[in-house]
């Protein structure tokens, strides 16, 4: 989340296409939040809720997408539409200020995030049983899995 208010804090400012370009490549490079987010689902809600909160999990993308050029499209070129924000910062820079209510949210989100959710696993209990374990299995229990899950011929 934070690559957000460090690629929003880079993109109004720019001049040249290459520099739009290298913030774009680089935001696209921070990207990695889905995988996170459903690791987080995974270990929080209970398996029979799995399906659902899986379901979910992209619903927040779709509202972005529809809101996010709606919200921007409003906010641009504040010094043209709006006279409290008639000042030289944004006529030189039309797309300062949507990057900056947009960068603030993500900061507030974050600052959120961090405060009110907690770690996902206790660090005093066993791992669950339906965890892949990465430990070496000796001789004795290969012998015994093999007795029960017979090879397909």
């Amino acid at each position: 989340m934070n690559k957000w208010v460090l690629s929003l804090s880079l993109f109004p400012p720019s001049f040249s296409f290459l520099w739009t370009v290298g913030v774009q490549f680089f935001e696209g490079l921070l990207n990695g939040k889905l995988g996170v987010a459903k690791t987080y689902l995974y270990e929080i809600c209970p398996p029979k809720f799995h399906s659902l909160a899986f379901s979910i999990i992209g619903t927040p993308s779709s509202v972005a997408h529809f809101v996010g050029p709606v919200l921007g499209g409003f906010l641009a070129c504040p010094a043209t539409r709006f006279p409290m924000f008639d000042r030289p910062v944004f006529k030189q820079f039309p797309y300062l200020l949507p990057c900056a209510v947009v960068a603030c949210l993500q900061l507030a989100l974050l600052i959120v995030g961090c405060i009110f959710l907690g770690e996902s696993l206790d660090k005093n209990s066993k791992p669950r049983d339906d965890y892949i374990s990465l430990t070496e299995m000796s001789d004795h229990e290969v012998a015994e899995e093999e007795k029960v899950k017979p090879h397909r011929e």
